[in-house]
């Protein structure tokens, strides 16, 4: 079961701004989910949330645009680097964004939620 996940207003996000965000992944049972060897996928949606929404930024592990460290248990936190030149062209606004598990052929959702993307800071 994927587990909520909001980028809230306090965690500071804003247009054009570099920004890390750390998402702790568990399993359906609530414990914590080694990310070790796995491919994972984080992407951040248009408004509506649409499972078949185009991502309007796109990172994965494979790039190493996300790294898995430990919190709870062994590699079950994905932390996402997002770059200033990502957001530039966004709107402030409310987004969805999704972290799946893009390994062996199988795209399963681990985290979800809100993203608050608040203006620029001149």
């Amino acid at each position: 079961m994927p587990t909520r996940f909001n980028i809230t207003p306090d965690m500071e996000w804003h247009v054009g701004a570099d920004k890390t965000i750390a998402i702790t992944v568990t399993d359906g049972n609530g414990a914590a989910q080694a990310l070790t060897g796995l491919d994972t996928t984080w992407e951040l949606l248009n408004g509506s949330g649409s499972p078949v929404a185009e991502a309007l930024i796109s990172k994965t592990s494979g790039a190493s645009q996300i790294a898995y460290s430990n919190g709870s248990g062994t590699d079950d936190v994905a932390t996402i680097t997002i770059d200033a030149a990502d957001t530039a062209s966004l709107t402030p606004g409310i987004y969805h964004h999704r972290l799946r598990l893009t390994s062996s052929g199988s795209v399963d959702v681990l985290s979800f939620g809100h993203a608050y993307l608040r203006p620029g800071i001149a």
